[in-house]
């Protein structure tokens, strides 16, 4: 059996019903309406997913100290609303028309997007791992017009979503390119493309640097800084945020700083740090706290995790 017709194996039934029933709710829905039918799954994920709801609770007790425990309980199931809601966004961001799409958008600072693509290097193009990764890869998408672009990728583990994720991505967003493929990365930036890049996960390895991370020193990865370098790029923040649960969306492009790499890499990635670090305190509920962001720690620091 060829890989195509096994997409279609009975244990993956279930995978196409809900890609299928996640299609028709964002095609015959309101928007408002799939938001809270996202914010119920979201209530019914934090009762199930126990493993995920530890690792969310250890990260806002270190990273908001200042809180108090009730505080950062209710900060934690915003959050898994924001997780369900965040379900049905993709969904939305694969199957809405760009004019609806635009309707729900807001953008600030776009002189700095202007002020990017107007150059004639290419562009690395920071954003953060927040739970509106796919809708926020559409409105940002449909801000770059036909100024090619590609982004960095994970492979996902169930075959049909990886299936979904190829093509709506291509079809919406850009070009794929492997996260640890830096020769592409570099050969686009020379040719002026746009090269997104998120650097706010822990792959660990003895590659990464320790940067403060609400105060913690998280691994981060500092390719970064060498993909400006080999590629002459220079660096563009975008980050998107939902400004209510009717659907409302505000993307915001900042500029990086003109002298780009600096004096180190550890440096840059302590300056990338900080910048999504002021992001997700806008709005804490929308980043990803289920990632085990402090997993690797720095030799003789104990376990971060249970």
């Amino acid at each position: 059996m060829n890989r195509s017709k096994s997409l279609y194996a009975p244990r993956h039934w279930p995978t196409w019903f809900a890609v299928g029933g996640l299609r028709a709710a964002v095609t015959l829905l309101p928007w408002s309406w799939n938001l809270a039918l996202g914010r119920a799954l979201g209530r019914l994920a934090f009762r199930l997913a126990g493993k995920r709801v530890r690792i969310a609770r250890r990260n806002l007790e270190r990273c908001f100290p200042e809180c108090s425990r009730d505080e950062r309980e209710a900060l934690l199931r915003r959050h898994f609303a924001s997780l369900g809601m965040a379900l049905f966004e993709t969904g939305l961001a694969w199957w809405t028309g760009p004019a609806r799409l635009a309707r729900h958008l807001e953008v600030a600072g776009r002189e700095h997007l202007d002020a990017a693509l107007d150059s004639e290097q290419g562009v690395i193009l920071v954003v953060a791992h927040a739970t509106l990764v796919e809708l926020g890869g559409r409105f940002i998408a449909a801000q770059l017009g036909d100024r090619p672009r590609a982004l960095m990728y994970r492979p996902a583990d169930d075959p049909v979503l990886e299936r979904m994720l190829v093509r709506r991505r291509r079809a919406a967003m850009g070009e794929l390119i492997a996260r640890d493929d830096a020769r592409d990365m570099v050969r686009r930036l020379r040719r002026g493309e746009v090269v997104w890049y998120a650097s706010d996960q822990n792959y660990g390895g003895p590659h990464s640097v320790f940067a403060p991370f609400f105060g913690i020193l998280a691994a981060t990865n500092p390719g970064i800084s060498r993909l400006a370098r080999l590629g002459r790029a220079r660096l563009l923040f975008a980050n998107i945020r939902r400004v209510d649960d009717r659907g409302r969306y505000l993307l915001r492009f900042e500029p990086g700083p003109v002298k780009f790499p600096g004096a180190s890499p550890r440096q840059d990635a302590e300056m990338i740090n900080r910048a999504i670090e002021r992001w997700v305190r806008e709005a804490p509920e929308q980043y990803l706290w289920i990632h085990r962001r402090f997993k690797t720690r720095p030799e003789g620091e104990p376990p971060f995790y249970d």
